[in-house]
Parts: structure tokens; C-alpha cells; sequence
């Protein structure tokens, strides 16, 4: 399946993707010229981009990727669904964090580390 046989797929992730490569483009203080000479595209391919109306190569958007500062990553949907419940939950968990005595609150870090190594050892 093409996208142009389903104009909809993927569309709220491209352009979240554009929108992202555009404002890092606006905090760097880059004009489209700037950009475009980093990358060695033209400033109607940025504009096309930016506007959505161009198809945007891997290539391509690795080359804006460096040359903005950014990384690209790809996440499972079952990763974005326990960060997603994380980001929910961490205004609570701070709460009760912040409730501790500081011995229960080295405890309770302590226990947070070890969790994190036995994940880091399990993810090699």
C-alpha cells in the first residue's frame, strides 16, 4: 500500500515530523537559505517541506536532521504507550516523592536504579 492510495496514513506523524524539523530550524536561528546551503538542497525544497507539499526523502531528512541537531529514532507503539502512561502518571509519582524524608527518598532512588540496570543488563 502507497500513500498515495492512502493520503491519510501515517499524516499525523509527518507532520509532526515537519513541524519539529521547522521550529529546531527557528530556535537555530536558520533562514531557509541557511538551511538549504547546509544540506545542499534548494530554498524551494525547504519551503515545499516545510509547507508540506513535497514528499520528504530518508535522505533528505537525515540531512536535516544533522544538520539541525537532531536525532532520529523510531519507537514501537508499546513504547510510546508506557511513556505515554509515564508522562501521566510522573506529576503523582513527584507528588509522593516529594512527601518522603530523605531517607526514603535515597531508598526509594536506589531502588529506581537497580530497576534501571536490570533493564539496561536484560536489553543486551
Amino acid at each position: 500500500m502507497s500513500l498515495k492510495e492512502r493520503p491519510d496514513l501515517l499524516k499525523e506523524q509527518i507532520d509532526e515530523i515537519v513541524l519539529v524539523l521547522k521550529v529546531r530550524r527557528e530556535e537555530r536561528q536558520l533562514s531557509k537559505t541557511e538551511l538549504a546551503d547546509l544540506i545542499g538542497r534548494s530554498v524551494p525544497t525547504i519551503t515545499k517541506i516545510e509547507g508540506r507539499h513535497v514528499g520528504l526523502s530518508l535522505e533528505t531528512l537525515l540531512l536535516l536532521c544533522d544538520a539541525l541537531g537532531l536525532r532520529l529514532t523510531l519507537e514501537s507503539e508499546e513504547d510510546v504507550a508506557v511513556r505515554n502512561r509515564f508522562d501521566a502518571e510522573l506529576p503523582r509519582l513527584l507528588d509522593v516523592y516529594l512527601r518522603l524524608d530523605e531517607f526514603d527518598r535515597g531508598r526509594l532512588l536506589g531502588q529506581a536504579l537497580e530497576m534501571y540496570n536490570n533493564t539496561e543488563e536484560r536489553g543486551r
